[in-house]
Formats: structure tokens, sequence, C-alpha cells
């Protein structure tokens, strides 16, 4: 940090021959004040025009490198200010030259002050959190297959046909009569439904067999051409050939 101080040529030059900066402020010693008045870079012009105004000697700025200084700086107020005043730097303990990294003679236009530092950047906004993925969907439950349906009963066997009625003989006595007619010819009875389904589910599971029969060739003649897509060929002509029979057959079935 560098901070100023206000010292007379004559002063400055006796520093340099015995290498101690001595002088407090204008007209008092270290010994006699304690420290060095100095002031930062925004006060020295002010300190300048309150105290030195009046001083004829020659006056030289001198510019003090604190890392330098042998003595430590403290910031305080002036004595007998009222609490939170302004503070100015104190060097408690004489000034060396090497100190000094500069002296101005205030003759020249006036020092201008030190910028203030930079502020610091902000410190970068933390990104925000990545949103939870949404939880997968639950699957739909399984459909309950539907309950078989009951089959049909079975339907009544017809009732038997009467037997025809017993004719008399004619006796002599009585006069000729017309001939009975001929009965009826008995109707041949249905086959009941059980023997027709039982009949029926046969058929369609012999269909069934065939066709997976046809399936099953046709995959593994596939499969012996070609082991990639040959099974699959297979299985895709042998269903065709299978429905194709299938259909064949239940043509030649229906009436």
């Amino acid at each position: 940090m560098r901070v100023f101080h206000i010292a007379t040529v004559a002063d400055w030059e006796a520093a340099l021959v015995s290498g101690r900066y001595t002088t407090s402020t204008i007209g008092r010693t270290l010994a006699e004040e304690g420290f060095i008045h100095a002031s930062r870079g925004d006060q020295w012009q002010g300190v300048r025009d309150r105290f030195y105004a009046d001083v004829a000697e020659p006056l030289v700025l001198l510019v003090l490198d604190t890392d330098l200084l042998t003595s430590p700086v403290v910031e305080e107020p002036v004595e007998g200010a009222a609490p939170g005043s302004e503070t100015f730097p104190h060097v408690y303990g004489a000034i060396t030259p090497d100190a000094v990294v500069r002296t101005i003679a205030l003759t020249d236009p006036p020092l201008p002050a030190d910028p203030p530092p930079p502020a610091d950047p902000p410190p970068p906004a933390d990104p925000p959190p990545p949103a939870d993925p949404p939880p997968p969907a639950d699957p739909p439950p399984p459909a309950d297959p539907p309950p078989p349906a009951d089959p049909p009963p079975p339907a009544d066997p017809p009732p038997p046909a009467d037997p025809p009625p017993l004719v008399e003989p004619a006796s002599a006595s009585e006069p000729s009569r017309d001939p009975a007619p001929a009965p009826p010819p008995q109707a041949v009875p249905e086959p009941s439904f059980s023997r027709i389904y039982f009949q029926e589910l046969f058929r369609n599971l012999l269909v069934a067999s065939l066709v997976l029969a046809l399936v099953v060739a046709a995959t593994l003649t596939g499969r012996a051409l070609d082991e990639d897509w040959g099974p699959i060929t297979g299985a895709v002509l042998g269903l065709v050939v299978g429905v194709l029979v299938a259909r064949r057959v239940a043509a030649r079935r229906e009436p």
C-alpha cells in the first residue's frame, strides 16, 4: 500500500545523509509526537492546505511503500477528534530512505489520488439443479381372459313314434270295410348335440395338427437352407400353406 508524507526539502536531504527520517510533522519530531504523520492518496492535499499553506521552505511529497517500512503503520483518528471521525495512517518509527519509492516537489502539479481498487467480480451463480426425470408410468394390468363359454345343453332326443293301431280282422257277418291306410314312415332320429360337438372338435384338432406340422416342417427346411432368415421364412410359408389346406378342407365339408 502507498501512503504519503509532506516533508521539507532540508529534512529530507538530512535523512538521506543519516539514513533515518524522524520528523513527525511541521515543527514536531518523532520523539516529541511518538509517530510520524502520513496521509492516504485522497488526504495529503487537504493536509497540505491546512497545515503547510504558510510554510515558505521548499516542500517535497514522500511516497512510502508500507511493505518496505521497518516500522508498523496504524490507521488512527486525529487526537481529540469525535468517535467515528476520519482516520489517518501513522508510522510508529523512523522512515528509512529505501522505503521512499518516489519524491515529488510540491511546486509540481498535485499528484492524482490512487484509483480505488477494482471491485471483486460477483461469484458465478450456481447452475440450477437438473430436474428429476418423471417416474416411469406403471404398465396397465393385464386384462383378465374372458371366461369360457358354457356349451349349450344337449338337445332332447325326439319322442319315439307311436306304434300303428292294430287292425281288427273283418268278421263274416260284418260288411267289408275299406282297407286301413298304410302307417306313415318312421322318422330317422337325428344325432345328439354331444356327438356333433365332439366330431367337430376332433376335425378342428386334426386340421390344427396338420397346419402345425406344415409350419414345423417348413421351419426346419428353411433353417437347413439359411441359419438367419431361413427359419422365419419357412415358418411363414408353412403357415400360409397350412391355412390354405385348412380352408380347402373346410370348403369340402360344407354341403
